[in-house]
């Protein structure tokens, strides 16, 4: 009887064994590859790569054109299982001149609205055309972080 015991707790075990083995994969099988998305204008660009890769391995397997804007993104970012990372292209937008600029024009500068550009403009009447970019750091309103906000869109 005890030998009958010991072999149904034997069969017991190895039964709970092959179970919780097909459970828990060890984590060198689990972790082989990753796959994310790259988004690059219309076109969704699935890759498969190691696990911890960064966004600079990940775009040596795309093609990419002229138009990409690569100070708006950080090529040392770690990508994720299941990332979709959507590649920022630049945007052609002129400069205005505030010298020059109606109020509708003004207003379409980041950082400049409709109070802000009529304060410009009759800053610009007042004491009449600015001689430097900085000088409209002198309207009411601008200030440091607004002035660095709208600095590349502005021109004399």
């Amino acid at each position: 009887m005890r030998q009958v015991f010991l072999f149904g707790l034997f069969l017991l075990v190895l039964c709970l064994f092959f179970i919780f083995e097909k459970r828990y994969i060890p984590l060198d099988q689990e972790a082989k590859k990753i796959t994310v998305q790259i988004k690059y204008h219309d076109d969704i660009i699935p890759l498969e790569l190691e696990p911890y890769s960064t966004l600079k391995e990940a775009l040596t397997h795309v093609k990419l054109k002229d138009d990409v804007d690569y100070q708006a993104m950080n090529d040392q970012t770690i990508l994720s299982h299941k990332d979709l990372y959507v590649i920022p292209i630049k945007t052609l937008q002129s400069k205005v001149s505030i010298n020059t600029g109606s109020c509708e024009l003004l207003s379409t500068v980041n950082g400049i609205g409709p109070k802000t550009a009529e304060a410009i403009i009759a800053y610009r009447e007042e004491f009449g055309l600015f001689q430097k970019l900085d000088e409209v750091r002198n309207v009411k309103g601008i200030g440091p972080k607004k002035f660095e906000k709208m600095k590349d869109y502005l021109c004399l």
